[in-house]
């Protein structure tokens, strides 16, 4: 029981409840408006609006990559690496309803796998800018949608099944590799400030 209250408040604590229900509204959108086109200014060409739940949900979802509890992540018993896997693990099941919802409008398995891939990136954004790591996740939707053969994407074979894994394993394992550094960093700080607090205590006028 204390083991279920744990783990409820880590999915708390990192957000994943929240991510997932953002997966199952954007699953939604894409079902309803899959055919709808829009006219944007900076495209040349119409755009239909289910290419863009893929650089989205890249922006929506991988808010609990980022560790906004640090203090409870020092006082983990689990190493970091683990810890930055589980969250890893989190967003990728918060993607899932989106990649489910591109299958059901006829996209490739390759082809709704590029959530992932763009997930890879943002998670190597997360662990370089924090909590500003959805304004470079912006930049690769605008990119993505000035992108002349994305429409390709929609029947995407085997090939791209390979970019999108090697995409998702390089910004996951930027990200495990970045995160590791930061919470060992602050381990060291937590370290020597506690050093620094116990000699304070020792010295008497």
């Amino acid at each position: 029981m204390a083991w279920d209250r744990r783990r409820v408040a880590v999915i708390r604590a990192w957000g994943l409840a929240a991510g997932l229900a953002a997966g199952v509204v954007l699953a939604g959108v894409t079902l309803v408006v899959s055919d709808v086109y829009l006219d944007l200014p900076t495209l040349r060409d119409r755009v239909r609006i289910v290419h863009v739940f893929p650089g989205l949900a890249a922006v929506v979802l991988p808010f609990p990559l980022v560790d906004r509890t640090p203090g409870l992540t020092l006082m983990s018993a689990r190493p970091p690496v683990v810890l930055a896997l589980f969250r890893l693990g989190g967003v990728l099941l918060t993607s899932a309803p989106v990649v489910a919802a591109l299958l059901l409008v006829g996209w490739t398995l390759p082809g709704a796998l590029v959530v992932v891939a763009f997930l890879g990136i943002a998670a190597a954004a997360c662990a370089l800018a924090g909590l500003w790591y959805w304004v470079p996740m912006m930049g690769l939707l605008v990119v993505w949608l000035q992108w002349g053969s994305r429409e390709e994407v929609v029947h995407a074979g085997g090939v791209w099944l390979s970019v999108d894994v090697a995409l998702f394993v390089v910004g996951s394992a930027l990200y495990v590799a970045l995160e590791c550094g930061r919470v060992r960093s602050l381990t060291r700080e937590a370290g020597t400030s506690s050093g620094r607090r116990r000699g304070a205590d020792t010295i008497r006028p």
